[in-house]
C-alpha cells in the first residue's frame, strides 16, 4: 500500500544518507589524522640536528612518552599500511591465521632462503598432513633445483626478522587442484595450500611454472575474537576473497593490489586510495 512505499523510501533514503556520512567521515578522519601526524612529526623533528651526513638525529632522551608512543604507532603504520590480508584458518574458538599478500620478499633463493623455506614447509606439510606415513622432509637441494632461479617468496607478516629464521611458519599458496597432499582453503574457494612435494616435481617436469605457486614466511596470527575486534576498530576491512586477487604475483604490477582492491570496492575507500595515489605522485614529483 502507499504507507509501506512510502516508509520504505524513508528507510532508503536514511539508509542513504547514513552511507554519505560514513563517506565523508572516513575522508574527513584521514584528511585530518594526516594534518595531525605531519604537525606533530615536524614538532619531534625539531628537537633533532642534523649530523655530518646530513641526516636528521633525535636523541631518545629528549622525547616524551607520548612521542616515543607516536613513533612507534607510526612505525607499525608504516609496516602495516596498505597490507591485503588472505585468512588461511580460521576458527571462533582458536582464532584465525593469515599471510599479507603484497609484501614480496624474494624473486630468487639463495642457498639460505631455500634451506629456511624448505625445512619450515616440511612443518607445515606434517602438521596438515592426514596420512602420516606419508610424512617427509624436503631436502634443501632438492627445493633448490626447482624455485632456486625463479622464485615468489613474499613476507607473510610484517616482522621481517622471520624471512631468515629456520624455525619460522611457512606455506605454499596455489590454484592447482589436483596437485597432490594440497588442501583447499574453503570448499570451491578454488585457494589451496600445501602440496610441496608434488609441486617441486611438477616445476621439475615442466609441468608448472614457478610462478604458479607463491611461497610465504611467518605468518598473523590471531586469538578468539581478535581479528574481529580489529576489524570492529576499523584496523582491517574484511571483504570476499577474490581468487584472481589471490592467486596474482605482485611483482611490477601496473597498479599496486590494495588500491586495485579500493577500486574494486568503491565509496570511501575508494577515494582514500585516491587520496594516497596523489599524495605519491606529489612526492614523486618533487624528489
Amino acid at each position: 500500500n502507499a504507507a509501506t512505499l512510502e516508509e520504505e523510501e524513508d528507510d532508503d533514503d536514511e539508509n542513504a544518507a547514513t552511507l554519505g556520512m560514513t563517506y565523508l567521515n572516513d575522508v574527513l578522519l584521514y584528511r585530518v589524522a594526516g594534518r595531525f601526524l605531519k604537525q606533530e612529526l615536524d614538532r619531534i623533528a625539531q628537537k633533532g640536528t642534523i649530523d655530518s651526513s646530513g641526516r636528521l638525529v633525535v636523541d631518545p632522551r629528549s622525547l616524551s612518552d607520548p612521542d616515543k608512543a607516536l613513533l612507534d604507532m607510526r612505525q607499525q603504520y608504516l609496516e602495516s599500511w596498505q597490507e591485503v590480508i588472505l585468512i588461511v584458518e580460521h576458527d571462533p574458538k582458536i582464532g584465525c591465521r593469515g599471510v599479507t599478500l603484497n609484501r614480496p620478499a624474494a624473486s630468487r633463493a639463495d642457498q639460505r632462503l631455500s634451506t629456511a623455506l624448505a625445512q619450515a614447509l616440511s612443518a607445515d606439510e606434517i602438521v596438515k598432513e592426514q596420512n602420516l606415513s606419508n610424512k617427509k622432509i624436503i631436502d634443501a637441494s632438492s627445493f633448490d633445483s626447482a624455485f632456486g632461479q625463479r622464485i615468489a617468496a613474499y613476507v607473510g607478516c610484517p616482522d621481517r626478522s622471520k624471512v631468515m629464521n629456520q624455525k619460522s611458519q611457512a606455506m605454499l599458496i596455489h590454484g592447482i587442484a589436483d596437485l597432490e597432499n594440497a588442501r583447499e582453503l574453503s570448499p570451491g574457494l578454488g585457494i589451496f595450500r600445501g602440496g610441496l612435494t608434488d609441486a617441486i616435481q611438477r616445476v621439475k617436469n615442466k609441468q608448472n611454472d614457478p610462478f604458479d605457486f607463491r611461497f610465504f614466511l611467518g605468518s598473523y596470527e590471531w586469538g578468539p575474537g581478535e581479528i574481529e575486534k580489529h576489524i570492529a576498530h576499523g584496523v582491517y576491512k574484511p571483504v570476499a576473497c577474490s581468487r584472481a586477487i589471490a592467486l596474482k604475483q605482485c611483482i611490477a604490477l601496473p597498479q599496486p593490489m590494495w588500491h586495485e582492491i579500493a577500486d574494486m570496492l568503491g565509496g570511501s575507500i575508494k577515494e582514500v586510495s585516491r587520496l594516497e595515489l596523489m599524495k605519491r605522485n606529489d612526492s614523486s614529483a618533487s624528489s
